[in-house]
């Protein structure tokens, strides 16, 4: 990490629980994409699922 700001490559092989708390504790919503980035897919494909739409999903 470079000083104190952190960047999405630096969380990127870091527990969720720890993103969450520095996405809170810095209001940095641009490292919400390292949550984003890991579950985007499942939660596409699960709602691709039930719908059988990819417009929908």
């Amino acid at each position: 990490m470079s000083g104190n700001v952190l960047t999405v490559l630096d969380l990127k092989n870091v527990p969720d629980e720890i993103v969450v708390e520095k996405i809170l504790s810095t209001r940095n919503s641009k490292l919400f994409e390292v949550i984003y980035d890991r579950y985007a897919d499942r939660i596409y494909n699960k709602c691709l699922s039930f719908s059988h739409d990819s417009t929908v999903a």
